[in-house]
């Protein structure tokens, strides 16, 4: 048998080289005289680059039948075995990336039906809150006049009162119901959230009781957003009224504010730079079904008198209508996080005396009309 040459053994990756030399040997020997084809890698000597090489050739035998040489071509597949590796690993991965496309797509198109459906809530909803409005207005003022003019007696006059109780309360009705459908009057402003949202801590603290440790971490430099403040604080205190009858035991719930940017497409939110309001509380949760349908309007779990559905649906259409979104996080069990996503605003906040304030942002520092 013939020996591969010296130099050629010397240059076999050590994994490749008995497989190398006992093909080779079958290939040298009288007896077998084995085609010789084989691939291996090499090692180089002067770059200690692997690559990999396909041989194939035959040994050539004299009269005495003794091997004198092995002769063939051997040619770099370096390449080859590159995509090869490539696509064994596209195979081994394929069912996975597949499944993981099939649920992105199907996540897609329940978001989308669900946008579809309070899209089309929201525009019923909008037409019969106006309507409502129409037939409210002619109401209120007959009440007013009769009040105003002392009609009828004691008696009548309480009922006139009560009357007009009723129907406040059933413009405040139809004021979220706007709210939701994203057809009530805003008076966007840019808003310096971290002042709002310390400025309502005490009321949200007294509002929650002493059971509720309210915890407020607005992070530092926090530019302003676009926002009606009065709208905003009224959905804050909503969603903290919520949480508290979540935590009927008591438990934590923080408010907090941070700058955060949507670069890839996520649900109803567009491309943009937000100031992502959060309200999260360490309640019972809410399981998938009732997670499903919490921002439509008149649906609650607080049972008939305990509450009229609209505070988590007036959220939602506001944070819509500024041009931001409402996103809702809830386990049973672990609790409910509920972020409003406010736009930033281009406007410029400025203080007492009308000089601006700065604020710093991620590509520096920028000047941000006051909330008033």
């Amino acid at each position: 048998m013939v020996s591969p040459p010296g130099d050629l053994r010397h240059s076999f990756h050590p994994d490749d080289q008995i497989a190398t030399r006992e093909a080779y040997e079958d290939a040298s020997n009288p007896k077998s005289r084995a085609f010789y084809d084989v691939e291996y890698r090499t090692v180089g000597k002067e770059d200690g680059i692997i690559r990999w090489v396909a041989a194939k050739g035959r040994g050539l035998f004299n009269a005495d039948g003794d091997c004198t040489r092995v002769i063939g071509t051997a040619i770099d597949i370096t390449e080859r075995k590159r995509v090869e590796e490539q696509l064994r690993e596209l195979n081994e991965t394929l069912e996975t990336r597949v499944a993981e496309r099939t649920a992105k797509l199907q996540e897609a198109e329940d978001a989308l039906r669900q946008s579809q459906k309070m899209e089309a809530m929201g525009s019923l909803t909008g037409g019969v809150a106006h309507d409502f409005n129409n037939l409210l207005t002619p109401i209120v003022g007959a009440l007013d006049l009769l009040q105003r003019k002392g009609v009828g007696g004691e008696r009548a006059q309480r009922l006139i009162a009560g009357a007009i109780h009723s129907a406040d309360r059933a413009k405040t009705l139809v004021q979220r119901l706007l709210a939701f459908a994203r057809r009530q009057p805003l008076q966007p402003v840019a808003v310096d959230i971290a002042g709002l949202v310390e400025g309502m801590a005490e009321l949200l603290a007294s509002t929650t009781g002493p059971q509720v440790h309210v915890v407020v971490d607005v992070a530092k430099d926090l530019p302003p957003a676009n926002a009606d403040p009065n709208q905003l604080e009224m959905a804050l205190l909503n969603l903290g009224v919520n949480a508290r009858d979540a935590m009927p035991d008591g438990g934590t719930l923080r408010i907090s504010a941070t700058r955060d940017s949507v670069r890839a497409p996520r649900g109803t939110l567009k491309l943009g730079h937000y100031v992502r309001l959060s309200v999260a509380d360490t309640g019972f949760g809410m399981d998938e079904a009732t997670l499903a349908r919490a921002a439509e309007p008149f649906f609650s779990t607080k049972g008939v008198g305990k509450g009229t559905g609209l505070g988590l649906s007036m959220a939602h259409g506001l944070a819509a209508q500024l041009g931001g979104a409402l996103t809702i996080q809830s386990r049973q069990g672990a609790g409910t996080n509920i972020e409003l996503w406010l736009p930033i605003s281009a406007a410029v906040l400025v203080d007492g005396g009308g000089r601006p304030i700065s604020f710093r942002t991620r590509s520096g520092v920028r000047s941000c009309t006051p909330c008033r």
